[in-house]
This record gives C-alpha cells, sequence and structure tokens, in this order.
C-alpha cells in the first residue's frame, strides 16, 4: 500500500517556518566551509630535519564533531650533485606532526658526478579528526633526505596551496 500525504505549507507549532533540523534532517556529511590559502614565496632547507616552509592555512570548526578535510598542493625543486635525490613534506597541527612523510625524489645511473634537479607538484590530502571549536593552524613542512649536499626548496617560484574543508557531522 502506497500512501501519499500533500500539504502547502509546513509550519512549526509556533507558527514560524521550520528549518531542517527542527524537522530532525541533520547536515551530517555536508562541507560547512572552505577555505584556501595559496603561496608563491620560495623557502630553501639542506636539513634532514624538518623545518617549517613558513605556509599555513588556519580554521576555525563549527563543533567538535566536525573533521577537517585537508588538500595539500605543492610545488618544489630538489637540486642535488649525486645520483639519488629526495625531498620530504609533511603536515603539521598546532606542532604536531599529524601526516605520513610524502617523498618525491629519484635516481639516475649516470654516476655521482651527475647533477639532477627534479621539479615536483606532488598533492596529498588527509582527513583529520581535531574535535575542537578552537581556531586551528595547517602547516606545512620539508626536509632533505640526503643532507647538506642536497637542497629542498618549495615553491621555487611556483604557486602551493592548501585547502581545508569542514566536514559536518
Amino acid at each position: 500500500m502506497t500512501s501519499i500525504i500533500k500539504v502547502d505549507t509546513i509550519q512549526t507549532a509556533a507558527g514560524g517556518t521550520p528549518t531542517a533540523s527542527s524537522l530532525g534532517i541533520s547536515g551530517t556529511g555536508k562541507i560547512g566551509q572552505v577555505i584556501q590559502g595559496t603561496t608563491s614565496t620560495s623557502v630553501s632547507s639542506s636539513s634532514t630535519s624538518y623545518a617549517t616552509t613558513g605556509f599555513s592555512q588556519t580554521i576555525t570548526p563549527s563543533s567538535t564533531s566536525s573533521k577537517i578535510f585537508i588538500i595539500c598542493n605543492i610545488n618544489a625543486t630538489v637540486f642535488r650533485s649525486g645520483n639519488y635525490i629526495e625531498g620530504l613534506y609533511r603536515l603539521y597541527r598546532g606542532g604536531s606532526a599529524l601526516s605520513a612523510e610524502m617523498k618525491i625524489g629519484g635516481f639516475a645511473a649516470v654516476g655521482n658526478s651527475s647533477e639532477l634537479r627534479f621539479w615536483m607538484s606532488p598533492s596529498f590530502n588527509l582527513l583529520d579528526s581535531p574535535s575542537s571549536t578552537s581556531e586551528l593552524t595547517y602547516e606545512l613542512y620539508f626536509r632533505t633526505g640526503n643532507g647538506t649536499s642536497e637542497t629542498n626548496t618549495f615553491c621555487d617560484g611556483r604557486e602551493s596551496t592548501i585547502t581545508l574543508m569542514e566536514v559536518l557531522a
């Protein structure tokens, strides 16, 4: 048996216009806000320890149950006099590492006297569950894999982005 209810208007008990939440329809899984930051500022490092690129983006979640979906699009150049290069990137929130290392690099079988320069445009994403309604800062860090004989340059004059999306829960 099929039932059909037809009405011209639905009102709250007080006579007002109902909202989705007053009708029991939640906003779960919807995007609450989107914030994107861009930079073209080049920063170089020859350290094997993580250092900040100086590039960060902030967001303030509307609920402690919200998740933050982060998309990072990076432009980088890694240079080394040698046959293997490796640049590494990692996302931090509030000074703590959130993501696994993302490696960019390569190998050239032409001997150690060669000079390698890789221009890379890697992307990665992460879903964070911060359980907070305070302002959150997501920051990109980087390092080299081979030390002082290698230089990892974030941006290298090209644009990189961090996009933050609040996923309502």
